[in-house]
């Protein structure tokens, strides 16, 4: 039976704009005479308002489903004309990095969107660049699923050499965009194809774009259920895919024709099915020989970025204004600005984040802190200094365990009180000269387990910068059970 019009118009303000589609065609194929100029219009309206979304599997589907549709009369064979020339349109072609990913819409419909993911040179963390109306459980899937990727690949590079991992996967940032803004996807199910998404654009192998993934993904890599499966391969069919990606208590389901549907229990078996294995041998060998991490990448300014910056940065004795020290630790007759001071001069951040201790015999920081916002504040007006003092129960900053809850948890609240912007509207930094030992080796500890999307920075006394070179520096860090570089 032909699809209502009240039906199609559901499938469009849920999104679903494939099997919107798939209903329009129906209902022009089975359309009697003396409407069928109204379903052509209707089929023609939605085809160019949702062109971006229709990849070359979908405009195959469509293109056949058409094949043996006559025209009557001049204005039908208008809109069937240009119809047939929107779909035939070329498209591009799958890149590495692009997937297809299934998302549970409302009012009982499935949604496929294309998922873009890059990983770059030289930065550090997750992100996912589209808002879709700020629904948290979207960023978890994607951050969840690239995790376990990113420590997927490190597995493979580390079997080996233990040290090829550091050069390719901690200190890379791994940015992930998803089709159409106006209509919100949700749900941790993205999980499965964030995953597919970052291992092949590290490898630089294209995923077939008949293939489509749902599913979450904890960060061992094991797929978990997920809600609304049939509405899912609904979607996938009507976006023109014929293998499905499902986790494996997806089970009963009944494929549609032309449809294979596919459960996997973790992350190793779908990447068996996706990925051609010797291609992928290859992949990793060509990555195992790759040059080490050269100097530039050492160099914060090597990606551009439009986006106004935010520093992450502890208060330490140092900050505002320093004093040099002598190998003996004797001060020497000569200041400098402080790390923190020294970083925001140079990067110039639209805002600071400055977490201080309270407690403690020596340690209480307030002072220093509110020092650093006023000099930074009135020489840097268009930045504003947020001060974050660290819980209380942190009296002895040399603490490991003390300080991982204490820094953690800020963190995380921090992210939490200020959704996805910090990872949206901000190029995230963090200073980690300033602070203890202990709190600078747990900033590289956070930006290693992606808990804090920011690319890490030493910021290094005046004194020993030569002429045109920069004050603060990229940190490159060692991972892996290579160990520290030599």
């Amino acid at each position: 039976m032909p699809a209502p019009a009240s039906l199609v118009d559901e499938a469009l303000q849920a999104g679903a704009v494939h099997t919107a589609v798939a209903f329009a065609v129906d209902d022009l194929i089975t359309a009697a005479a003396g409407v069928r100029t109204g379903s052509m219009a209707r089929l023609l309206s939605i085809i160019e308002g949702g062109s971006d979304l229709l990849a070359k599997p979908a405009r195959r589907r469509i293109s056949s489903s058409l094949t043996d549709l006559a025209p009557r009369g001049d204005e039908e064979r208008e809109y069937l004309d240009r119809i047939r020339e929107l779909i035939n349109a070329p498209a591009a072609a799958v890149a590495p990095g692009q997937v297809l990913v299934l998302f549970k819409a409302g009012a009982g419909f499935g949604v496929a969107r294309q998922l873009a993911t890059r990983v770059t040179a030289y930065g550090a963390g997750i992100k996912l660049l589209h808002r879709e109306d700020d629904e948290p459980s979207l960023y978890d899937g994607f951050w969840s699923g690239t995790a376990a990727a990113l420590d997927w690949v490190a597995r493979q590079l580390c079997r080996a050499e233990p040290t090829f991992a550091e050069r390719l996967v901690y200190n890379r940032q791994v940015s992930g965009s998803i089709q159409q803004a106006n209509v919100p996807v949700r749900g941790e199910s993205l999980g499965l194809g964030a995953a597919i998404s970052t291992i092949s654009a590290v490898v630089g192998q294209s995923v077939s774009d008949t293939d489509a993934f749902t599913g979450r993904m904890d960060l061992s890599g094991r797929l978990l259920s997920v809600g609304g499966v049939a509405e899912k391969v609904r979607a996938a069919r009507d976006a023109g895919a014929t293998r499905i990606f499902v986790p494996a208590d997806s089970l009963g389901l009944v494929p549609p024709d032309g449809v294979e549907i596919r459960p996997c229990a973790s992350l190793d078996e779908v990447v068996v099915h996706v990925f051609h294995g010797s291609a992928l041998k290859l992949a990793f060998e060509r990555l195992a020989m790759a040059p080490p991490v050269s100097a530039s990448a050492r160099d914060w300014r090597t990606t551009p970025d439009s986006r106004p910056r935010l520093l992450f940065s502890m208060v330490g004795k140092s900050d505002p204004i320093g004093t040099y020290k002598d190998r003996n630790g004797r001060s020497l007759a000569q200041s400098d600005d402080g790390p923190l001071l020294g970083a925001c001069r140079e990067l110039r951040p639209r805002r600071v984040i400055a977490f201080f201790t309270v407690a403690g015999e020596g340690n209480d920081f307030s002072h220093s802190a509110q020092r650093a916002k006023e000099f930074i504040e009135s020489q840097l007006p268009d930045c504003k200094v947020t001060l974050w003092p660290l819980a209380e129960t942190v009296d002895d900053p040399t603490d490991f365990e003390m300080l991982w809850d204490a820094m953690s948890s800020a963190v995380a609240t921090v992210r939490h009180e200020n959704g996805s912007d910090l990872i949206i509207d901000y190029n995230c930094f963090v200073n980690m000269t300033s602070g203890t030992g202990q709190m600078q080796f747990l900033w590289a500890i956070l930006a290693m387990h992606h808990l804090l999307p920011a690319t890490l920075l030493q910021v290094r006394e005046s004194r020993r910068v030569k002429t045109g070179e920069s004050r603060i520096r990229r940190v490159v860090l060692p991972s892996g059970p290579g160990g520290p570089k030599a």
